[in-house]
């Protein structure tokens, strides 16, 4: 599950690396792009918010259980994760998650999900279920570890250790991803496809609390791994509103929600 968009470079003081001025990647407003290492997800739309960078996010979200037009072909996906400026088809990501999935199951409720790919040192891709924990409300943690090793392909190559928790970081690891990079762009989304709109009632809420208003202790953050320190989204972020489907703002870029119906 994967957008694709030109990033600028913006003033980041969450990491103290040089950054890459653009990703060399297609825009694409409409929403109908194909991922190419699944197929199966075509026609997708998004609603949210981006920046560059930081080697983590977390942060609360709330997902809604929708009626899906057909769960055998379409999906909702809800999430925060880190990519790489690199190469946009290396990422880490976690959520909720609902409808047709990459290995082809067809949850009817939203559950947490973990996906992550890398291209670097040798192709790698895992999506995993989790379950719901029994709440639809929860903090997702992506971020990057300070931990290391080299591509025993090609010493050269560096891998990061990205780990992904939900609830609390003293929770169990869910997935591991290894990157290029320590950092990378962090992304907060509603994405929905394949090929038909989903019905009312899809409002999902990032950063809030549980009644879906805007929170500093549940606002979405980024990382200061150096400090080991999680800051408020305050910078001002890239947004998505493929139609019909809609970001709103509720507190200073930390706190938002996305809605949309056909």
């Amino acid at each position: 599950m994967l957008r694709l968009l030109v990033l600028p470079v913006l003033a980041v003081a969450t990491f103290s690396l040089a950054f890459y001025a653009t990703e060399s990647v297609q825009a694409d407003g409409t929403g109908t792009h194909c991922n190419t290492y699944a197929p199966l997800f075509c026609n997708r739309y998004y609603s949210g918010q981006v920046r560059c960078c930081a080697p983590g996010i977390q942060g609360k979200i709330k997902a809604a259980d929708v009626n899906l037009v057909s769960p055998s072909t379409d999906y909702t996906a809800h999430w925060v994760g880190i990519t790489q400026l690199t190469d946009p088809l290396e990422w880490a990501q976690m959520g909720f998650d609902e409808g047709i999935d990459p290995d082809g199951g067809m949850p009817l409720t939203p559950r947490v999900y973990t996906e992550f790919r890398r291209v670097s040192c040798s192709i790698e891709y895992e999506y995993q279920g989790h379950g719901t924990f029994g709440t639809l409300w929860d903090q997702m943690f992506v971020y990057w570890t300070g931990g290391y090793y080299y591509c025993a392909n090609n010493p050269s190559i560096i891998l990061y250790r990205f780990d992904m928790k939900r609830g609390s970081l003293s929770n169990p690891i869910l997935a591991t991803a290894y990157l290029p990079k320590p950092y990378g762009r962090f992304d907060a989304e509603s994405e929905r496809g394949n090929f038909h709109a989903i019905e009312p009632n899809g409002t999902q809420c990032f950063g809030t609390n549980n009644s879906c208003s805007a929170s500093t202790t549940y606002g979405l953050k980024t990382y200061n791994q150096t400090q080991n320190q999680w800051n408020l989204w305050t910078g001002t972020p890239v947004p998505s509103n493929d139609a019909p489907y809609n970001r709103v703002q509720l507190a200073n870029y930390y706190s938002f929600y996305t809605s949309g119906q056909p």
